[in-house]
C-alpha cells in the first residue's frame, strides 16, 4: 500500500464516496423494510441476502458516469444487509462469558455481543415512549433488571399509560 499527501480534490472525492456509501446503507434499510411490509411471509434473511447479492452484482456491472460513487452506494447497500445477517448469525450462534479475555472481547465487540461495543453496560431504567399501541397510547416502559455484575440475569417489564 502506498500513500501520498491528500489534495483538496481527493479529500472532496473521498467525502462524496463516503456520502454515497452511507446513502446506500440507508436506502437498503428502506428497501428491506418496504419489502418486508409488502411480502410479510418472506423470511427477513432472504430479503437481506437478496438485497446484498443484487447490490454487489450492480456494483460489479456498473460502467456509467460517476462510477466510483455508484459503486460506493451499491457496496454500502450490500454492506448494511450483509452486516445485519452476520450480526443475526453471531447473536444466535456465539456465546459470551463473563470472564472473556481481550481477544474474546474484541470478537464480541465486533459481532455486537457486548452491546454498544464500548464496554459500557447499558441498563435502561425507564424508556419514555410516545407510541401508539392499538387503541391505547403507550407512555412508558419500566425495565427492572437484576444483575450479577456482568450481565442482566432477570428482567421484568411494566407497561404504564392510558
Amino acid at each position: 500500500m502506498k500513500f501520498k499527501k491528500p489534495s483538496e480534490k481527493t479529500v472532496k472525492r473521498a467525502a462524496l464516496q463516503f456520502a454515497a456509501f452511507e446513502a446506500g446503507k440507508r436506502a437498503s434499510r428502506g428497501a428491506a423494510g418496504l419489502t418486508q411490509r409488502q411480502l410479510p411471509t418472506t423470511k427477513p434473511e432472504y430479503v437481506k441476502g437478496g438485497i446484498a447479492l443484487l447490490s454487489l452484482g450492480l456494483a460489479a456491472a456498473y460502467t456509467g458516469k460517476n462510477k466510483d460513487l455508484v459503486i460506493a452506494g451499491c457496496v454500502g447497500m450490500a454492506s448494511e444487509q450483509a452486516g445485519d445477517l452476520i450480526d443475526t448469525y453471531a447473536a444466535e450462534n456465539l456465546s459470551r462469558k463473563a470472564d472473556d479475555g481481550a481477544v474474546e472481547n474484541f470478537i464480541n465487540d465486533a459481532m455486537g455481543l457486548n452491546g454498544c461495543g464500548c464496554n459500557q453496560t447499558q441498563y435502561p431504567a425507564q424508556a419514555q415512549l410516545n407510541a401508539s399501541y392499538g387503541s391505547k397510547t403507550l407512555e412508558a416502559v419500566v425495565w427492572n433488571g437484576a444483575t450479577n455484575g456482568e450481565e442482566i440475569i432477570d428482567t421484568t417489564y411494566e407497561f404504564a399509560g392510558a
